[in-house]
This record gives structure tokens, C-alpha cells and sequence, in this order.
């Protein structure tokens, strides 16, 4: 996740993840264009721990998608975490984890890759909570 940079009054000011020299920002997941299926399967495996990396800290990002993720260097970088709810005093924290599993997934299996299934990592997700 990119870093805070700065804060004045209520504006913050984050990392640039991108080109320092260019200023240009690292493109959203839903922008890039995998050049093979070997990465796509890396981005995937990269995709699944951010999931699990929130579940174990007992949040979910409640819009993790496609959009919501850049790939910068052939890595991925979850933005917009603010929203992030936790999961067990947001009634609605596990709806909103398994929709953050759905909508990667389902972006995933867009790609080809049959192994993103929503419900098995929702369940993965469900196993690494710190209260399971």
C-alpha cells in the first residue's frame, strides 16, 4: 500500500506509485495488459495474499477489485484502504470481505485463471482471521 507522505489540515498526500522521473502512475489492474499466463498466475498468487494480508489484520478493504489494485513492477498495490472495515464491528465486514474475493476472482477467471474461485478464497480468507 502506498505510504503517507505528508498531512496538512485535512489533505493527505501519499507516495507516488509510478515513475518518480515521469510522474506517471502505475496503471490500475483492470488497465493492465498481462504478457503471459505466468504472470497472470504470479498476480493471482499476489492478488490472494492481499486478501489474506487484510483477513489476518481482521479487516476487509470492502472495494477491492481490479480497480482498486495498481501493478507497479510487476506487483501488485492495494489503493483506496481508508474505506477498509473491520470485521467484526462492521455487521456487514464478512459480506463486504467476500465480495473483495468475488470481484477478484471473477477478474482473474476473465484471465483465465480457473483457480480464482470466489468461495475458495473466501474460505482461505475465513481461516487466517486473528479470532479463528
Amino acid at each position: 500500500m502506498p505510504y503517507p507522505v505528508s498531512r496538512t489540515g485535512d489533505e493527505l498526500v501519499m507516495e507516488l506509485i509510478g515513475d518518480p522521473e515521469t510522474g506517471v502512475a502505475a496503471p490500475r489492474l483492470v488497465a493492465h495488459r498481462p504478457v503471459d499466463r505466468a504472470e497472470v498466475a504470479d498476480l493471482w498468487l499476489q492478488a490472494r495474499a492481499l486478501v489474506l494480508g487484510f483477513a489476518r489484520a481482521g479487516v476487509a478493504h470492502g472495494d477491492l477489485s481490479a480497480y482498486n489494485v495498481l501493478v507497479h513492477r510487476r506487483r501488485l498495490v492495494a489503493i483506496d484502504v481508508p474505506q477498509a472495515v473491520d470485521l467484526v464491528a462492521n455487521p456487514m465486514g464478512l459480506e463486504l470481505l467476500h465480495r473483495d474475493c468475488t470481484n477478484l476472482a471473477t477478474w482473474f477467471r476473465r484471465k483465465g485463471m480457473a483457480e480464482a474461485d470466489p468461495d475458495d478464497l473466501f474460505a482461505a480468507a475465513l481461516g487466517v482471521l486473528p479470532w479463528g
